[in-house]
C-alpha cells in the first residue's frame, strides 16, 4: 500500500521538469482561481446593483400610474376587486419586465403565471404594517412546474383606494436576462483561464527542457570522463552559461 506514495516521492525528487511543471500548474491554478473569483464577483455585483436601481425606477413609475388610475373617475364606479384586476391587466400589458401580485381584502390577484409565494413573508409583513416602497431579493416561482425558479427582485408598496382602503401590491422582476449574461461571463472566464493555464504549462515545459537538456548532457559527459573516457568532449553551444559549463567540462 505504501509503494504508490513512495514511487510518487521518488519521481518528485528525481525529475526536475516534473517538479517545475507541477509547481507551476498548482500556483497558476491558485492565482487564476482567485483572479476569476474576484472578477466574477465584481461583475456580478455591478449587474445586480444596476438591476436593483432599474427595478426601483420601473416600480416607482408603475406604482404611480396605478395609484393615479385607481383614484380616477372610472375606478370609482367599479368594485375594488374589479378595478384592481383591470389595473393589473393594463399595467402588465405595458411591459414584460415584471409580474404583479395584488392582495386585496377579498382575493389575491397574480399575473403572468407567477406564484404568490414569490413574495417573501417578511416583505409582505412590512408592506402591511408601514407606508413606503420596499425592495428585496427573491426566488421567482412559477405556476408551471416545468419552469424552473430564478433569482429576481420584488418591490412592495400599498395602493390607496377611493375609500382609503390599503391594498398591498408587489412588482416581481425576474433576472432572466441578467442571469444569462452572468452565465456567459462565467463560461468565458473559465474558458479563457483554461487556455491560459495550458499555454503557461507549454511555455514552462519548453523553458525547463531548454535548461535541463544541457545539464543532462553535462552529467552524461562527466560520467564518461569518470569512467576513463578522457577524450570525451561536450559541445560548446547554447546560452553563455551553458557554453561556460561546457568549456569547464572540456578542460577537466
Amino acid at each position: 500500500g505504501s509503494e504508490g506514495p513512495r514511487r510518487a516521492f521518488c519521481v518528485w525528487w528525481s525529475s526536475l521538469p516534473f517538479r517545475v511543471l507541477v509547481t507551476t500548474m498548482l500556483s497558476t491554478l491558485v492565482v487564476l482561481g482567485l483572479a476569476g473569483f474576484f472578477l466574477i464577483h465584481m461583475v456580478s455585483g455591478g449587474v445586480v446593483r444596476a438591476k436593483r436601481q432599474a427595478v426601483m425606477n420601473e416600480a416607482n413609475s408603475a406604482h404611480a400610474f396605478m395609484q393615479q388610475q385607481l383614484r380616477g373617475s372610472d375606478a370609482r364606479s367599479m368594485a375594488v376587486a374589479e378595478a384592481l384586476n383591470r389595473l393589473a391587466e393594463q399595467t402588465s400589458a405595458q411591459t414584460t419586465q415584471y409580474q404583479m401580485v395584488i392582495q386585496s381584502s377579498t382575493s389575491t390577484l397574480v399575473s403572468g403565471g407567477l406564484e404568490a409565494s414569490s413574495v417573501p413573508e417578511a416583505l409582505s409583513k412590512k408592506v402591511h404594517e408601514a407606508d413606503g416602497m420596499y425592495i428585496t431579493p427573491t426566488s421567482v416561482q412559477w405556476a408551471d412546474p416545468a419552469k424552473a425558479s430564478e433569482p429576481g427582485f420584488v418591490v412592495g408598496a400599498s395602493l390607496i383606494t377611493a375609500t382609503n382602503e390599503r391594498v398591498p401590491v408587489y412588482y416581481v422582476f425576474p433576472m432572466t436576462a441578467e442571469s444569462q449574461t452572468l452565465q456567459l461571463i462565467q463560461n468565458a472566464v473559465i474558458i479563457s483561464f483554461t487556455l491560459l493555464l495550458g499555454a503557461m504549462l507549454v511555455i514552462v515545459y519548453a523553458v525547463t527542457w531548454q535548461v535541463v537538456t544541457p545539464i543532462r548532457r553535462a552529467s552524461d559527459t562527466a560520467l564518461r570522463l569518470a569512467s576513463g573516457q578522457l577524450d570525451e568532449r561536450m559541445e560548446e553551444r547554447g546560452t553563455v552559461e551553458i557554453q561556460a559549463l561546457a568549456s569547464s567540462m572540456n578542460q577537466m
